[in-house]
């Protein structure tokens, strides 16, 4: 997943269509967030020595909820559904035939809408 986020924030991530799809700039920076907040929580986990700040955490969370609100503008999109399928899929991407696409992406399609509504809905219940 990591990975998937590093190419995609640099807007070098080559979608599965023909032709390939623009990366919007709400996608590279959901990227981004993603890669860093996924650092900053590893660091939360792992390293004991590191005291977080409330202007660092207030920060991480601001980054998070940008994430959120960008997915909001562009989910749905052919670029997104091929996103998600990357995350899911990672370094197997050249193993799936490109007959096989369309099925993976319907099969998780809703399954991967309700999972981000439903993330969207906590995250907005939270901020309450």
């Amino acid at each position: 997943m990591k990975e998937v986020c590093r190419i995609v924030s640099t807007g070098s991530w080559k979608s599965w269509s023909t032709p390939q799809l623009p990366v919007p700039q709400e996608l590279r920076d959901i990227a981004k967030s993603f890669v860093g907040l996924q650092e900053a929580r590893h660091q939360a986990d792992y390293n004991n020595e590191k005291n977080w700040t409330a202007t660092e955490v207030n920060a991480k969370l601001a980054d998070a909820q940008k994430a959120f609100q960008n997915w909001k503008k562009i989910h749905g999109s052919p670029v997104t559904d091929e996103y998600l399928l990357s995350l899911m899929i990672g370094k197997k991407r050249d193993c799936v035939r490109r007959g096989s696409l369309q099925a993976l992406v319907r099969a998780f399609h809703t399954h991967l809408r309700q999972a981000v509504a439903q993330c969207i809905t906590c995250n907005a219940q939270q901020a309450r």
